[in-house]
């Protein structure tokens, strides 16, 4: 790194925080990676190499298929993200913004490795715009703010994996034994993030020194390839041997899931055809780019690789071609599979961009990739090419996009090597040609980097606004926290999850204690010695847990401490209006996250409950809403004094009144104190 470097990294991390860091302390936990990764990064907070969701088991753990999700060790994934995300708990305390902060550090030190590479391929300003456009993919927006299957495994070691391809390009270019063993070490803390996903640099640096030792290129020696190899090993195995000894049942099995993805026997519901890679999971992680460009942008780097034998330019063509080969072998491709070979992607398209100038046919190309999807809604005849494919072409007969791509970017070369050939018989009309189509192309490149990608991002965010708020164990399981004994366990009386999200991973992490949904078992946690605490949307007979404050969409109550039912809270603002069988008593509000409010409605139900339209008044309008019966999460129980209906509406300090349109008021009920 030179000096001249800093100002650009700078400006780089500034930009990642701008875009990455903005709602990351949002309070909800989304559905599979992210609920059970939070809960396991707050069980190596408690117990740091133990990694674990559960803290204690009341009951026998789990042996089937859901023993990753509940099991007493977890080692589905290596533990250094969860380390990472434990120490950051201890500086800031508990909270999913800890696990983030580790997310969003290793894409923003992937996109500052990313510029390190193409600058020294391409100029730096290039370089820096293509590492910013890497940033602003939805797709890393999603995993970094936890809304993504595949979140901070996949950032960290997409992280951790570019810092050592650069330092094994640094290794290469200085001949140096030392940044070799960084390269190795990097490669290790990549492969405690995601193991064999972390193993590019190890196959890109073997590759070089074949094609080193066969004279082809300059590549490692001998003494460097060793070292690499020996830190990788210093750092990755003690981990694996650890686990094989202390829990060798449970590791085997790890191993097996692991290598299943190659068969896809363990994990049959991801089992996806060969060519996956170029249409599900390209489209996924790329969106909103065209599905040709990267095939574009990857051929014209081996091209380049070949020509020239730059060391950079080789690495990211064995890196990038690598990646793919692989995984389009393996037969289970989950969403974020590819996500390490995404920063190729942009190092090739950078790259290709770049040298578009005087290189008609190449300008074309790009050009034909970057308009394919506009020609092909104009002219769905294209759409008739992909019939023509062998069947074994799975994805890419039924997914319209890559062969209509493709076909564009075909026709448009075939213009490019016309304008090239023109260039020999008229040379200035050739090269005013190839510099408009090189003119093109960067113009459309930009559109598509800097334009198209950031907005899509900003409608990821949109999209995504009131998913923020969706979780319902934040308050309920803080509250248990201070008041319970560490041997507790909590019983979740809902019938189903909130939204997207796991309710008994989530009140896990907020709790720090152990938690079933299912009906209270008071006399086994009795036998055991555990306290039990019931969280639930429902009144109960029993003493309310202190510190749930009123706008909390789960109360939580002490299992051991029967009560006269529970009051009202009473910083509740009062309604008491009735429609139909429905009498809704009061409600409370909490800030969200600065665009809506989270509001708690307690209602009575007198028979079946049934949907109710409410009426915000703001100083800025009113706003129209609901509240679903069926948000409460749980079936009603016949005579419950009352129950929690939770809704999103405007900010709390926007709010005027609420009233419900066509309710009528009615006095306080008897049961309800």
């Amino acid at each position: 790194m030179r000096r001249a470097d800093l100002p650009w990294i700078a400006l780089l991390a500034a930009w990642g925080a701008w875009l990455l860091l903005p709602g990351l302390a949002h309070p909800s936990l989304w559905n599979w990676d992210e609920s059970i990764h939070q809960a396991v990064a707050r069980g190596v907070y408690d117990s740091f190499f133990t990694p674990h969701v559960y803290p204690n088991h009341l009951y026998p753990e789990p042996t089937g298929w859901d023993y990753w999700v509940n099991g007493g060790v977890w080692l589905h994934k290596p533990p250094l993200p969860f380390w990472l995300g434990a120490i950051v708990m201890h500086a800031i305390g508990v909270t999913p913004l800890a696990l983030r902060l580790v997310s969003a550090a290793g894409m923003i030190g992937a996109s500052i490795c990313l510029f390190l590479l193409l600058r020294s391929a391409t100029a730096r300003p290039w370089a820096a715009l293509v590492a910013a456009a890497f940033l602003a993919l939805p797709f890393g927006w999603k995993m970094v703010q936890g809304y993504q299957f595949g979140d901070v495994t996949d950032c960290t070691v997409t992280g951790f994996t570019l810092l050592s391809t650069l330092l094994l390009l640094l290794a290469v270019e200085r001949d140096s034994t030392p940044l070799a063993a960084g390269a190795g070490a990097a490669c290790g803390l990549a492969f405690l993030c995601k193991s064999a996903l972390a193993l590019t640099p190890m196959g890109v640096a073997a590759a070089l020194w074949i094609l080193g030792a066969a004279g082809f290129c300059k590549g490692p020696r001998t003494r460097s390839l060793a070292a690499l190899l020996a830190a990788f090993v210093v750092i990755a195995v003690p981990w694996e041997i650890a686990c094989a000894i202390r829990w060798p049942e449970l590791n085997h099995r790890e191993v097996v899931h692991t290598f299943g993805h190659l068969t896809g026997h363990t994990v049959e519901n991801w089992v996806r055809p060969w060519d996956g890679i170029f249409n599900e999971i390209d489209q996924a992680e790329l969106s909103p780019l065209p599905l040709a460009l990267p095939l574009v942008a990857g051929l014209w780097l081996i091209l380049r690789a070949l020509r020239r034998r730059e060391s950079v330019v080789l690495i990211a063509a064995l890196w990038l071609w690598a990646e793919w080969i692989v995984l389009t072998a393996a037969r289970v491709k989950v969403p974020a599979v590819a996500w390490t070979a995404v920063p190729a992607v942009f190092f090739a398209l950078g790259v290709a961009v770049a040298d578009a100038f005087g290189r008609p046919a190449l300008a074309a190309a790009l050009a034909g990739a970057f308009l394919g999807p506009s020609l092909a809604a104009h002219w769905p005849s294209l759409a008739r090419l992909r019939l023509g494919l062998p069947r074994f072409f799975v994805e890419t007969r039924d997914r319209p996009g890559l062969v209509e791509g493709l076909a564009v970017a075909a026709a448009a070369l075939a213009l490019g090597l016309v304008i090239l050939a023109l260039r020999r018989v008229l040379p200035l009309l050739g090269r005013a040609l190839g510099g408009l189509l090189a003119v093109g192309a960067a113009g459309l490149a930009a559109w598509a980097l800097f334009v198209q990608v950031p907005r899509a991002q900003a409608a990821a965010r949109d999209e995504m606004e009131t998913q923020s708020l969706s979780g319902y164990g934040r308050e309920a399981g803080l509250a248990i926290g201070r008041a319970s004994p560490e041997k507790s366990v909590i019983f979740l009386g809902v019938d189903r999850d909130p939204p997207s999200s796991f309710g008994v991973q989530e009140l896990i992490f907020w709790s720090g204690r152990a938690v079933y949904r299912r009906a209270p078992d008071l006399s086994t946690a009795r036998r055991a010695g555990w306290h039990s605490y019931l969280v639930t949307p429902v009144a109960q007979n029993l003493a309310e847990v202190p510190g749930v404050p009123a706008a909390s969409w789960l109360r939580a109550y002490d299992l051991d401490a029967p009560a006269v039912p529970a009051a009202l809270p009473p910083d509740l603002t009062p309604l008491r209006v009735r429609e139909g069988d429905m009498t809704v008593l009061g409600y409370a509000a909490a800030p969200g996250d600065g665009r809506r409010g989270r509001y708690a409605f307690f209602v009575h139900a007198g028979g079946a409950p049934q949907r109710l339209a409410v009426r915000f008044h703001t100083r800025h309008g009113d706003e129209n809403g609901f509240l679903d019966p069926a948000m409460s999460l749980t079936r009603i129980p016949p005579g419950a004094p009352w129950f929690v209906l939770p809704a999103l509406g405007p900010p709390p300090d926007a709010l005027v009144s609420i009233d419900l349109p066509g309710a009528q008021p009615v006095a306080v009920l008897g049961t309800v104190r």
